[in-house]
């Protein structure tokens, strides 16, 4: 008996949560998108606040973004000055951006594979 009502309490909080997600969910936004670029070449752009042009997916059209003094850069986790990206053309990164801005939030630049 004591295990059924367990049961119940558990089942009845998942559905009350599941429920309350449901409407909390209508009032989310989104603040920032994110572009996978397989072979990111950002020239001069990240410092001197400059412009690229990125897809977000290979259906998607073209979108110009912005660098600007808080945009940050990282080689894998570990930060690294806008000069080193510019030096990074070629590597594959993640871009992401602010959706009404679109400044360029962050650049993660990935691990190179062997």
């Amino acid at each position: 008996m004591n295990m059924t009502k367990s049961f119940s309490q558990v089942l009845l909080l998942t559905a009350f949560c599941m429920l309350s997600f449901g409407s909390w969910a209508q009032f989310m936004e989104i603040k920032e998108h994110a572009a996978e670029i397989q072979s990111l070449d950002i020239g001069n752009a990240a410092t001197t606040n400059g412009l690229i042009y990125i897809r977000r997916c290979d259906q998607c059209s073209q979108v110009g973004v912005s660098f600007r003094a808080q945009t940050r850069f990282y080689d894998g986790k570990q930060s690294i000055t806008a000069l080193d990206a510019e030096a990074l053309a070629g590597r594959g990164a993640t871009v992401l951006y602010d959706v009404q801005s679109r400044y360029v939030t962050r650049v993660i630049f990935w691990p190179v594979s062997n």
